[in-house]
């Protein structure tokens, strides 16, 4: 099965990000500290807040279909989003988007495919 991912240049991680919580269906923020745990667990901060720690530290940034989830009673939809890549703690923010949405970001900023087979 492929999982497609789409690349977000350096240059448009705000913009894409920030578009993509005006549509969400559903946005968490969550932090991971492993000298209290090694799970994650839900965070105070904002979206908002999330997104400038990304954008500000070492982050990792994703935008990825996921589908083939109807065959286990789930809608296919888009998980978009960041996690911070320092010191514990690590901020991590998920942004659920529908697949009409999705695409329409993907569109709206012209963002390529990677393709990756697992």
């Amino acid at each position: 099965m492929a999982r497609t991912q789409y690349d977000i240049p350096k240059n448009k991680r705000k913009s894409v990000i920030e578009d993509a919580l005006e549509v969400s269906f559903l946005t968490e923020t969550d932090e991971l500290d492993c000298n209290k745990s090694f799970s994650r667990y839900s965070s105070n901060k904002t979206p908002q807040e999330v997104l400038e720690l990304c954008l500000s530290k070492s982050a990792h940034f994703v935008f990825i279909l996921k589908d083939e989830r109807e065959q286990f009673g789930e809608k296919d939809y888009f998980d978009v989003g960041c996690s911070t890549l320092t010191a514990s703690p690590d901020y991590f923010l998920f942004i659920s988007l529908s697949i009409e949405d999705g695409n329409k970001l993907i569109k709206k900023h012209d963002l390529k495919k990677m393709n990756y087979e697992r």
